[in-house]
């Protein structure tokens, strides 16, 4: 065992306080008042911020909790913040009130009392009616047995994308009187596929937002064609003809796509190709592209399968899967007010298809 030096008469020497000591007693002490003086303070706003608005604050002598207990807050007709400003809005104003809260309350009394007039005008007996006709349903697709004579009902008309196809086969020509040039008996066979806005006036009849006809005996015009058009209150618009000849490069394309494609005709002879255009496309190594040749796409008692497309801008009409013609749309219709196919004339339908209809009113 160690010893004590002699020299000590009072033996050992007690420790001295580290400042470190010092700095976490001073840190303590201002903590404790901290949570003195804003502790209180803590537990007004609380319940602004809780994620459980049942939850109770921490003490239950909290004003907070008298907030919670607001219907306001309670029912969560609005959130916590808008509610509490809300609710201050009903209490007397402060003096001490600083100037961003004077102008939220009067944002506030102003904004009850718009809604106050607008709730006046509006009639809640109506509310639920065209609450239900906007939750409306319509089906996506439809489709029909036979169809000559009949209308298909397109309940919410169509959209860009929708599809209706028409399986038909026309009937043989027929004899008719006419006295265009001349007084005499011609041939006809031709049939319409029409799109119908039968949400028309009553009386009226339903105006045309596509009428396809061809003609395959041909018209005036002695030669098989297909006339596209529109028509409203018995006026006809101006048509558009395929003959057989396809529309210029300069004309105007429909979505990307021709106007009028080509097909062989007996009385139209394509222009021949020049010589030297020719033989600059074979210094240049362009290789001719075969072209392959379509006749008119309607036969007399042959099955046929038309495909009415609506693109962006206009409809593209497909028979056997080949592009025949594209219409453009016409001011004063829309795809929302085609809600009806109809087809008439010499054919006879088989079947009909409408595809990627909407599923609702616009």
């Amino acid at each position: 065992m160690k010893r004590a030096r002699s020299g000590d008469p009072l033996g050992p020497r007690p420790r001295r306080c580290r400042p470190s000591c010092l700095l976490v007693g001073a840190a303590a002490v201002l903590y404790l008042l901290f949570m003195v003086f804003k502790f209180p303070l803590l537990l007004e706003i609380r319940p602004l911020f809780d994620p459980d608005p049942h939850h109770r604050p921490f003490l239950g002598f909290s004003s907070g909790h008298h907030r919670l207990l607001d219907p306001v807050v309670r029912n969560a007709r609005y959130g916590r913040l808008t509610a509490d400003i809300l609710r201050r809005s009903r209490d007397p104003p402060r003096r001490n009130a600083s100037r961003i809260d004077r102008m939220a309350r009067e944002a506030w009394v102003l904004g009850l009392q718009a809604w106050a007039e607008a709730e006046a005008e509006f009639d809640v007996a109506d509310a639920p009616s065209l609450l239900e006709d906007n939750r409306e349903s319509c089906p996506g697709s439809m489709s029909m047995s036979g169809g000559k004579g009949k209308v298909m009902l397109l309940p919410c008309g169509m959209k860009v994308g929708t599809a209706v196809t028409v399986v038909g086969t026309p009937r043989l020509a027929h004899q008719e009187y006419v006295a265009r040039g001349g007084d005499r008996t011609v041939m006809v066979s031709q049939f319409a596929v029409e799109l119908q806005g039968l949400r028309s006036v009553d009386g009226e009849e339903p105006p045309k937002i596509l009428h396809f006809n061809p003609r395959l005996q041909g018209d005036w015009s002695w030669r098989p064609v297909i006339e596209h058009n529109t028509g409203y209150r018995m006026q006809w618009g101006k048509a558009m003809r395929c003959d057989g000849i396809a529309s210029k490069d300069d004309d105007d394309t429909v979505d990307g796509f021709r106007k009028c494609e080509r097909w062989v005709r007996s009385d139209y002879v394509e222009p021949e190709e020049s010589k030297t255009s020719s033989w600059l496309k074979r210094f240049i190594g362009r290789a001719k592209r075969p072209e392959i040749t379509w006749h008119f796409p309607f036969e007399e008692e042959k099955l046929f399968v038309i495909t009415l497309q609506a693109g962006l801008e206009g409809f593209h009409i497909f028979v056997g899967g080949r592009h025949v013609s594209s219409f453009p749309y016409r001011t004063g219709f829309t795809l929302e007010d085609a809600t009806g196919l109809a087809v008439k004339g010499d054919v006879d339908i088989h079947s009909t298809y409408a595809t990627l209809l909407p599923r609702s009113h616009p």
